[in-house]
């Protein structure tokens, strides 16, 4: 099955405006994310790393909420290195970003990406009524695909 991935209407706006201090498009992102999923992650992009799951707060393990480290320039990923070990580093916050997702229950080809944090990713994601929010989307999203 062809690989579906969409932007959750309410939160179009807040991915734009994170992503516009940042030279990604959001049109490249979908295609690269698209072809990250399709492949199982063994094609990336230099800018695309290891695939997580959230485990905090309850909402988020609850909605399987999942993230992908992005590597903000001027960093890159080495291509050689497996998906598991390309993430950013907590230490430089400037440069630590991911793009938050869920994927479809019944519907495995089917995505929706829900943020796109940056910088300081890590910190964002430790903001309890942030995460709930996405959480309670994302388990939504795994309800209804």
């Amino acid at each position: 099955m062809a690989i579906r991935v969409e932007i959750h209407p309410k939160l179009r706006a807040d991915i734009e405006l994170a992503l516009a201090a940042h030279p990604f498009a959001l049109a490249q992102i979908i295609k690269d994310f698209t072809v990250c999923m399709d492949s199982k992650g063994q094609s990336l992009p230099s800018y695309m790393g290891c695939d997580q799951p959230y485990h905090e707060p309850a909402a988020a393990r609850s909605g399987q909420l999942r993230h992908i480290h992005i590597a903000l320039p001027p960093q890159t990923f080495r291509a050689s290195d497996r998906q598991a070990y390309r993430k950013c580093d907590i230490k430089r916050p400037q440069l630590d970003a991911a793009l938050v997702y869920v994927q479809g229950e019944l519907y495995e080809d089917r995505y929706m990406i829900l943020a796109f944090f940056a910088p300081s990713a890590h910190d964002k994601a430790k903001v309890n009524a942030v995460m709930t929010r996405l959480g309670v989307l994302a388990k939504k999203f795994r309800d209804e695909n």
